[in-house]
């Protein structure tokens, strides 16, 4: 939804924010008190690769006529 609308930038950092808020509310439920580095390490790890495939995804996959902005 995001990244026809605001571009490949924004959609990696909500993926980001998203990834972040996940993984580090699992590890505090799992009882992992101190685990935001790793949270926060593993959400870098997610964005890189979103972004490479949001930029797959732009070019090969969205059927608008302008994705230019996109990429």
């Amino acid at each position: 939804m995001v990244l026809p609308k605001m571009g490949n930038i924004a959609a990696t950092i909500g993926d980001f924010v998203l990834s972040l808020i996940i993984v580090w509310g699992g590890m505090k439920m799992l009882g992992y008190n101190d685990a935001f580095g790793e949270a926060f390490a593993a959400s870098i790890v997610v964005a890189a690769g979103e972004y490479f495939y949001h930029k797959w995804l732009a070019k090969n996959q969205l059927h608008h006529t302008d994705t230019n902005h996109l990429v």
